[in-house]
């Protein structure tokens, strides 16, 4: 019986010294945020420079002992993302930054509004009608790219999403026809 006693009592001392592990783990991660709660990756990671100058916000892992959410699939979300309106803007936080070919006025730090963004949109969402334009995804751990272009035109669009809480929103538009 105090073999049995033992036994129970080692097992559960190192129960017990693995959790606070992997507690203390989960805790010295850190997610650096943008000024509207975007995951920011580091450049190293993402190999895309950031403009955004209110990026120095970090915030800990709160909440470590909530079960993880599942980061959304980007596949799904880019195809309702183009077909359904109602979801496309609640994934876009008005004024977003990028550049525009056709401003007058500062093409390289545009700021787009809802109305010049729809404006455009509505050619790109119809990019499959056109058989020229060549639309291609990549996705990495936080950051995802559609990029939209017709080879040696100058027609070259980019969507540029982060995550936050695990969905995709769109950070940045570059719109560029030469």
């Amino acid at each position: 019986m105090i073999k049995v006693d033992l036994i129970v009592f080692v097992l559960l001392v190192l129960f017990v010294s693995c959790k606070s592990e992997k507690k203390e783990e989960v805790s010295k991660e850190e997610t650096t945020l943008d000024s509207i709660g975007y995951v920011v990756p580091s450049q190293k990671e993402s190999g895309i420079v950031s403009n955004n100058s209110d990026s120095n916000f970090v915030s800990k892992n709160i909440g470590a002992d909530k079960k993880p959410q599942k980061v959304e699939d980007f596949d799904v979300f880019l195809s309702q993302f183009v077909e359904d309106s109602t979801f496309r803007y609640s994934r876009i936080k008005f004024p977003i930054e990028g550049f525009n070919s056709d401003s007058e006025a500062s093409r390289d730090n545009y700021v787009w509004t809802k109305e010049d963004w729809e404006f455009y949109f509505e050619e790109d969402k119809n990019h499959k009608k056109n058989e020229n334009i060549i639309s291609e995804v990549s996705v990495q751990k936080s950051v995802a790219n559609w990029r939209l272009y017709i080879a040696d035109s100058g027609y070259d669009v980019n969507y540029q999403f982060g995550l936050n809480a695990n969905k995709w929103y769109l950070i940045s538009y570059s719109y560029k026809n030469f």
